[in-house]
């Protein structure tokens, strides 16, 4: 069973989050309107693959119950045309109602990936501008078996069960695949952070350009 794992795996990454969170979360610039309308627009015209519901990691939610804001999400890689490590939209999720704790908006939402200092980034641009754009907060993870598109996974959130003494689902997203060499990045619902850092507006415009996209 994979709980103990992942639970683990969601423990360790907090003390990571703590501290990222606690030193950078004065900074919460976000990009103008006009450049969330363009990458809207130009987010329409990458080709992604079929839309896939989210994975019960833990066998102790059957999707048949679990909150609509979890069961209503769906994950879709993006066709990569672009080989370009630079950076780009790595995946889609779409949601039919708000699910704050990965910083997704009502309907769909793009996820931007980057490489930094030999780290992953991710940042969640929901398509509706009225939703912030959130940096998400992420860390290595390895899990099994290797899947070779990314997943919205349904684990038990613990805190809540502690509190209450409940049992309740929340999502965390991991992009695949991973192998020994190469563990995915596995990111917590804990928390999402804000826009501490700022958008890389230029890689976005630029990979929308080798992707043939209008910009």
């Amino acid at each position: 069973m994979l709980v103990p794992r992942v639970l683990q795996a969601a423990g360790l990454l907090g003390i990571a989050v703590l501290a990222i969170g606690t030193s950078r979360q004065g900074n919460d610039e976000q990009p103008s309107p006009e450049w969330r309308k363009k990458f809207s627009d130009a987010a329409l015209q990458i080709a992604f693959d079929k839309d896939r519901p989210p994975v019960d990691d833990t066998a102790a939610f059957p999707m048949a119950t679990l909150p609509r804001a979890l069961a209503g999400l769906r994950i879709a890689a993006a066709r990569k045309r672009d080989t370009s490590r630079a950076g780009q939209i790595d995946f889609k999720i779409t949601s039919d109602s708000e699910y704050p704790r990965l910083g997704l908006g009502k309907g769909a939402n793009y996820v931007w990936r980057d490489f930094v200092d030999g780290h992953s980034r991710l940042v969640v641009i929901p398509a509706n501008p009225k939703y912030k754009v959130r940096w998400l907060v992420t860390g290595w993870h390895n899990h099994l078996p290797p899947v070779p598109a990314p997943r919205v996974v349904i684990v038990e959130d613990t805190s809540t069960k502690a509190m209450e003494g409940k049992r309740k689902a929340m999502a965390e997203v991991c992009t695949g695949p991973c192998d020994d060499d190469k563990p995915m990045v596995w990111c917590t619902a804990h928390d999402t952070s804000r826009l501490y850092f700022k958008l890389p507006e230029v890689a976005i415009a630029q990979y929308f350009v080798r992707s043939k996209v209008a910009w």
